[in-house]
């Protein structure tokens, strides 16, 4: 019995170093990596899966959450047809992931012409 508790220990304290230990994704440092002309699917292997997502018709847009201690910052990326427009943040104070509603009289007016080599 007593070796059951001292694995059964051992095992709780691998657990909790091994939680403590997992990277979290920081958003803010990870958009520098967005570029116009990207993918969906590039950017979300750069960003990890998204909070929050809406769109209108082919635009579309992706939000993340950055937690701060009093303040969150929140990384918008817009596509047009599945390709990146633009990026915006905005901070709010609150509860992290109180993603805010677009308002898509601010998109951006064109996909921007990407010649790849």
């Amino acid at each position: 019995m007593k070796r059951f508790v001292l694995y059964f220990m051992i095992l709780i304290c691998g657990v909790c170093v091994v939680s403590c230990a997992a990277k979290r994704i920081n958003y803010i440092q990870q958009s520098v990596y967005i570029n116009p002309g990207m993918s969906k699917s590039e950017v979300i292997n750069i960003m990890g899966a998204p909070g929050n997502k809406q769109f209108n018709g082919i635009d579309e847009v992706l939000q993340w959450c950055e937690s701060g201690h009093i303040m969150n910052t929140y990384i918008i990326v817009w596509f047009n047809d599945g390709i990146v427009t633009q990026i915006n943040t905005y901070k709010r104070g609150g509860k992290p992931n109180d993603y805010k509603n677009i308002n898509w009289n601010y998109r951006p007016n064109e996909t921007p012409r990407i010649h790849r080599r």
